[in-house]
Formats: structure tokens, sequence, C-alpha cells
């Protein structure tokens, strides 16, 4: 019974960070505009923070505020392409 108990314990402190990571990485294989990608980054990110891994959550939510730049500037490029 004990055992059991540590077994359930520890699958409840499983980090949740290298398994929001590894499906980042399959979604970044396939197409997909920057407004996906910083939302994906960003999911990332919070699962680092939820592990308290500040440095990975760091990383991650570099990532996902350089993607959200990026769909923000072909926003702004794509409005002043129909402005002209």
């Amino acid at each position: 019974m004990l055992l059991v108990l540590a077994v359930l314990v520890a699958c409840s402190e499983a980090k949740r960070g290298p398994d929001a990571a590894e499906r980042y990485a399959i979604f970044a294989r396939h197409p997909s505009t920057a407004a996906e990608k910083c939302a994906e980054a960003a999911k990332v990110a919070e699962a680092y923070l939820y592990d308290k891994d500040e440095a990975k959550y760091d990383h991650w939510h570099s990532m996902s505020e350089m993607n959200c730049l990026v769909d923000q500037a072909r926003r702004l490029n794509h409005r002043e392409g129909i402005r002209r």
C-alpha cells in the first residue's frame, strides 16, 4: 500500500516542462504561423513556470515574445500594404 502511495505521489509531481517542450518540438516540425508559435511557446513557458524552473521559463517566455513580435510585425506590414 505504501509503495502504491509513493508511486502516486511521484506521478503527481512529474515535471510538466519537458513534456510541453517535446510537444512544441513536434508542433514545430509542421507548418504554422508566428501567432501559433507564440501561443505554443507560451504554453511551454507556463509549464516550466509550474515546475519552478526559472531558467527554462525565461528561455521559453523569450521564445514566445519573439514569435509574438514577428506576428505583430507581419500584421503591421500587411496593414501598411493595404494602405498603399
